[in-house]
């Protein structure tokens, strides 16, 4: 068997994770879950969760990672996320707990933007 030959098997082989956009919002909320009341960044957000699935290229990644943004967006209107200090995101919670949850964010230092 040839490189080529083994290099394409390898990649047939992979694991492949759903593409269905009710997965693609559960892998988003498992991501924050694991994070517990921290606010994530959108970017790294989106970096971590197209980082979970194969891509055969580079343009594959980059159009998931479209998509991520897109479906953060989405979740973010339909009130799933609520989005902090304009670049970080995290769970919304119900409307009583939403007041301590502001409160609580108050005290949270966040890093300074790198610009």
């Amino acid at each position: 068997m040839t490189a080529t030959e083994m290099m394409a098997r390898s990649k047939s082989d992979k694991p492949r994770q759903q593409s269905s956009k009710d997965a693609q919002q559960e892998l988003i909320m498992e991501i924050l879950r694991f994070e517990g009341e921290v606010p994530v960044r959108i970017v790294e957000l989106v970096n971590r969760a197209a980082t979970w699935i194969n891509h055969d290229s580079r343009n594959d990644r980059e159009r998931a990672k479209l998509a991520y943004f897109r479906l953060i967006g989405d979740m973010i209107r339909v009130g799933k996320l609520r989005r902090f200090a304009r670049n970080y995101v995290l769970i919304a919670l119900p409307r009583q707990d939403c007041q301590e949850q502001e409160r609580q964010l108050a005290l949270t230092e966040l890093p300074m933007p790198s610009v």
